[in-house]
């Protein structure tokens, strides 16, 4: 019974959920960097780049490159 859980559950290892977690990181990243160099153009490309990142991951999972669903 522990195997077939173990199969149905992927932990994250999808396309989509590497796809979300790189560009909310680099998205973060770029925020931050913006607030501290006090660029306010900078912080607002970080938003951006992470809502990009979220919306392009959920469409990654409709097209079935995310976790499938448990029978």
């Amino acid at each position: 019974m522990s195997s077939q859980t173990n199969r149905n559950n992927e932990h994250g290892q999808t396309v989509a959920a590497w796809v979300l977690t790189v560009t909310v990181i680099f998205g973060s990243t770029l925020i931050a960097l913006g607030i501290f160099i006090a660029n306010v153009a900078l912080w607002q490309i970080g938003i951006v780049v992470a809502a990009v990142g979220s919306i392009v991951s959920f469409v990654l999972h409709q097209l079935g490159y995310g976790q499938k669903p448990r029978p």
